[in-house]
């Protein structure tokens, strides 16, 4: 599975945000929806573990 396509939380543990700061704001930027399980925002609701709408 590529990178792309893990949930936000998986990406988080790998460093995303010092790794590819662009990629994490475009995955966060107009945020439609949160993660029951650890608060995290995304614009796309596969970009979560347990998406939930805004």
């Amino acid at each position: 599975m590529s990178d792309k396509k893990k949930p936000l939380c998986k990406l988080i543990e790998k460093d995303l945000i010092k790794k590819d700061l662009s990629s994490f704001k475009e995955i966060v930027s107009k945020a439609g929806y949160y993660c029951k399980k650890c608060g995290r925002v995304a614009k796309k609701d596969k970009q979560l573990c347990k998406p939930e709408s805004l």
